[in-house]
């Protein structure tokens, strides 16, 4: 019994000592100093999801089409490719076209005189032709560098589209196991809860006996742990697998 006692004081300090290193990492991870009281709400009795109900593919199709991290290099390589149209159209010479309105109006008076009205319009139009036949290779140097460019967030946007998909594919495999592990789990603690139920009724006719009472309780309250755990982890992938797909990024 001393043994059992002390063994259940080890696991619950270290229980709590997990749960302070969580705590520590989750107000960390917000940006809040630690120490601060926080409220976490208990979720252990809301419904768990019954299962993946879309495919790996259309997982992966709604990340590419709303992960924040791929719409910004999609603009990064459409702006690439708008710098390479602009570096290249400095080649071609440039005309303008130019026009000007004026006009001078007013009155006029002329000592002694009556006032005299000033109504006179001025038009102005003309074209400008320019063209930079040398420029020391400056034009040519900025099509390569705006061509980089290009290329570089090219790159990136392809990195970034063959991590998402392996972070999709990761975290809807493992929603998928956590939820098969959840059903086994549950049907430990079922299993255990009839075991001791049965055990204990046996023990209450003298037909078991005190140490089969308390392994009964100790294998029930594995189950119990275990059934937690496994909730845990289903909420835990479940979270994974929304934010690898973007869902978390939505409003």
């Amino acid at each position: 019994a001393r043994e059992e006692s002390a063994r259940a004081t080890y696991e619950l300090q270290d229980a709590l000592a997990a749960e302070h290193d969580a705590r520590m990492a989750l107000l960390e991870s917000i940006g809040i100093r630690p120490g601060t009281p926080i409220d976490i709400a208990d979720v252990s009795q809301e419904p768990l999801p019954s299962g993946v109900a879309e495919s790996v593919d259309e997982a992966i199709d709604r990340a590419l089409g709303q992960r924040p991290d791929l719409i910004a290099g999609l603009a990064a390589v459409r702006a690439g490719e708008a710098e390479v149209r602009k570096a290249r159209a400095d080649y071609w010479p440039k005309l303008a076209a130019r026009t000007a309105v004026a006009g001078n109006i007013g009155e006029l008076k002329v000592e002694n005189s009556a006032y005299q009205g000033v109504h006179e319009l001025q038009y102005d139009a003309g074209f400008r032709l320019e063209w930079t036949l040398f420029d020391g290779f400056e034009r040519r140097n900025n099509v390569r560098l705006a061509e980089s460019t290009q290329r570089q967030a090219t790159a990136e946007l392809e990195h970034a589209t063959d991590k998402a998909v392996r972070d999709v594919w990761k975290a809807y495999n493992d929603t998928k196991v956590a939820l098969a592990k959840h059903e086994a789990a549950a049907a430990l603690l079922a299993a255990s809860e009839q075991a001791w139920d049965a055990t204990l009724e046996s023990y209450r006719n003298g037909l078991s006996t005190f140490p089969d009472v308390r392994e009964a309780e100790r294998n029930l309250a594995r189950a119990r742990t275990v059934d937690m755990s496994a909730r845990a982890e289903v909420r835990t992938r479940a979270a994974a697998l929304a934010f690898s797909t973007g869902d978390l990024a939505r409003p």
